[in-house]
């Protein structure tokens, strides 16, 4: 047993699929969920794929191979990865990730073995670093504030419809249960999926003047580098608008920006609140990587 573990761990490859398109990892995680074999973990900036052989689906944007592939994996999970370090819902994200392979490959026992013992390795690494002590992600950070505003049963456009949209969206529903949120992304049937599921509205990205009518506030969760809002667009908002980018890359023109009734938070700025003290989290960072790097080499060692 302890050599076929070690045996499964050297062949475990990871590979992730990122970009400056939406589209890209949407279709990456349709292509490879569709494959039960492997254990697809799609976060709110990648989509990752962990199994014994590297799915079809291109463009790779990295790929990890053994120990390095398995040592990902405890990074991903404690948030070493992630643009807030040491952030919780990815660690949540990944526990379902490896529910849901469970249920098509309950009798791979090696390959479970290895994705449970990276779970002990997290919990383990995030307990000795307390990295994640005093931490809230970005969608918090921005539901927090819109409820500081004090707007009653505001009306909120969200661009975008993938997994960061989807957080903040449910976040949004279990504070501000009264909002009116509505959805639009570059593909209908993404918005239309997400609409039902969160109970929102949805609309498409040609009538996204529309959906910004009467709203207060508005949000982009994309992962595209496109000017998405113009001027035009927020013509028949609020006039006092607003905007919280959730975007790598911001989705407003400069004019929108900089408009009079605009008050415009970046990322940069909401990342910030979620780091209140940055050079600590380093610092709990670096002994996190630690324990993950101890353990994970005592793991192939030893097979336990």
């Amino acid at each position: 047993m302890k050599h076929s573990i070690q045996n499964t761990t050297l062949n475990l490859k990871a590979c992730s699929f990122t970009g400056e398109e939406e589209s890209i990892k949407e279709q990456a995680k349709e292509s490879l969920l569709r494959n039960e074999s492997s254990m697809t973990l799609a976060t709110c900036i990648r989509v990752e794929d962990y199994s014994l052989r590297l799915p079809e689906f291109e463009p790779k944007t990295k790929i990890w191979e053994g120990l390095d592939a398995f040592v990902h994996l405890c990074q991903t999970g404690t948030g070493l990865e992630s643009r807030i370090i040491g952030e919780t819902e990815i660690l949540g994200q990944l526990r379902e990730a490896i529910a849901v392979y469970k249920k098509g490959n309950s009798d791979n026992k090696e390959m479970l073995k290895v994705f449970s013992k990276a779970l002990q390795i997290i919990r383990k690494a995030r307990k000795i670093s307390k990295i994640d002590q005093n931490i809230t992600s970005a969608p918090g950070i921005v539901t927090r504030q819109i409820i500081n505003l004090g707007v009653e049963n505001p009306v909120i456009g969200i661009v975008g419809s993938g997994e960061l949209a989807k957080k903040l969206i449910e976040k949004l529903n279990k504070r501000l249960p009264k909002a009116e949120i509505r959805i639009a992304s570059k593909t209908l049937d993404h918005s239309s999926g997400l609409a039902k599921e969160t109970h929102s509205d949805y609309f498409s990205m040609e009538n996204i003047k529309g959906m910004f009518s009467g709203a207060s506030i508005i949000i982009t969760a994309t992962d595209t580098n496109k000017v998405l809002i113009r001027p035009r667009d927020i013509k028949n908002t609020a006039d006092d608008l607003k905007i919280f980018e959730l975007s790598q890359y911001s989705n407003c023109c400069l004019e929108v920006r900089e408009n009079k009734k605009v008050t415009h938070q970046p990322l940069a700025e909401i990342e910030t609140l979620a780091e209140s003290n940055t050079q600590e989290r380093i610092i709990r960072a670096k002994v996190a990587q630690e324990v993950i790097t101890k353990e994970s080499h005592q793991f192939l060692e030893n097979g336990r």
